[in-house]
């Protein structure tokens, strides 16, 4: 029986988009000649609660998944021939995606579980990270499923991320730059703001959140609708946590003429300067 979200979702138009990270996954992997599939067939649309191969999960975190989203792709096990010339089995394909995202590598951190053989294709087992990383045991083997964040849709933080050329040695080590990132604004339940990019949150002193609010504007930055998960007009993303939105980064104090730059310890002492506009 057609699920009642389901019967919404082509009542709507069938209107869907896969969430960028495993976009930009889903064809590399396509490159290399590996079959990856990604909308639901009847099976997933239909189930109850939806989860994230459909455009309307209800399983998204951190927080609720933006609708016509989906956030999973399934990668399918190489042919003998293909295993004979070199494409990596999805025991080393997935021990290699375990291995950067449970390592912190910046432009896996998009990954919010993953379903996996590391012995077989016949076993699987289930690790998350929601935020801390959890394995337990699953029945949904024969294939690499991977889950993204409900955050990340539109991320470019994973546009350079490639786990083949990783796991043969030719990859270096993936470098996460501004223009890479996908900076928004988000406030703690104590009120706090911080300029985060899921990769690292920048605190906002209480004076300059008018002026941060406003450069997110003229910047494009993040954003989302006004209401539940959004405020200020839809520029403020709520429920901030350090373990979901980015490690704490402060500015450190500068030396007299040096370019401020920002420090890997994870207290709240610094201030954020923001020029007038």
């Amino acid at each position: 029986m057609t699920s009642p979200q389901h019967a919404q979702w082509i009542r709507s138009g069938r209107q869907w988009q896969l969430a960028r990270p495993l976009l930009v996954l889903r064809d590399r992997l396509r490159g290399y000649g590996y079959t990856v599939y990604d909308l639901g067939d009847t099976g997933h649309l239909d189930r109850i609660p939806p989860e994230d191969h459909t455009p309307y999960s209800e399983t998204g975190w951190p927080g609720a998944t933006p609708y016509g989203w989906v956030t999973a792709i399934d990668v399918m096990p190489p042919s003998s021939t293909q295993l004979r010339t070199g494409l990596p089995s999805l025991q080393s394909l997935g021990g290699q995606l375990f291995a950067d995202r449970q390592a912190g590598v910046p432009a896996a951190r998009w990954l919010k579980y993953m379903n996996w053989g590391p012995a077989d294709d016949r076993h699987a087992v289930h690790d998350r990270w929601e935020p801390g990383h959890q394995r337990s045991m699953s029945d949904d083997a024969g294939h690499i499923h991977l889950s993204c964040r409900s955050d990340v849709t539109s991320a470019k933080y994973g546009d350079a991320y490639d786990p083949i050329a990783r796991l043969r040695g030719l990859d270096n080590p993936v470098i996460i730059t501004v223009e890479d990132s996908m900076p928004f604004v988000a406030k703690s339940n104590t009120g706090q703001y911080y300029v985060c990019d899921l990769i690292t949150s920048r605190p906002v002193p209480p004076e300059a959140v008018k002026d941060v609010l406003y450069l997110a504007k003229q910047l494009n930055y993040g954003h989302g609708s006004e209401g539940g998960e959004w405020t200020d007009g839809g520029w403020t993303r709520v429920g901030w946590t350090e373990a979901a939105f980015g490690t704490v980064r402060v500015l450190d104090t500068p030396t007299p003429g040096a370019t401020p730059t920002f420090s890997g310890e994870v207290t709240v002492s610094g201030t954020l300067t923001v020029q007038p506009h």
